[in-house]
């Protein structure tokens, strides 16, 4: 929920930089961003003690993907904060799904 909450803390800053970053070339950025990402979230659920997974990179780059697509999308579709809400909540109930079904321990 921190993601979340960091996001939409200032909603019109969030929308700000959504569009700046389509006018702008930040793939660069983005690269380093998403390696940091990734790297820290593949440790994290590699050293998660209450579950293992076969394939941690693959379980890994899909939840990530599902997250930042998912909220990226609620900013550009400028849905309400009623049904941002409800699209978060079940963003969790896929997330929570995701690794029930591929966790081996």
């Amino acid at each position: 929920m921190t993601y979340w909450q960091a996001k939409t803390a200032r909603i019109d800053v969030t929308k700000a930089l959504y569009r700046s970053v389509a006018e702008l070339d930040n793939q660069p950025l983005i690269d380093t961003f998403s390696k940091r990402v990734n790297s820290a979230t593949t440790a994290m659920l590699a050293s998660a003690s209450d579950m293992t997974f076969p394939d941690v990179s693959s379980v890994n780059l899909t939840l990530i993907t599902v997250i930042f697509g998912t909220v990226r999308n609620v900013f550009e579709q400028d849905l309400t904060p009623s049904n941002a809400d409800r699209v978060i909540r079940q963003l969790i109930t896929m997330c929570n799904a995701c690794l029930d079904t591929f966790r081996t321990g």
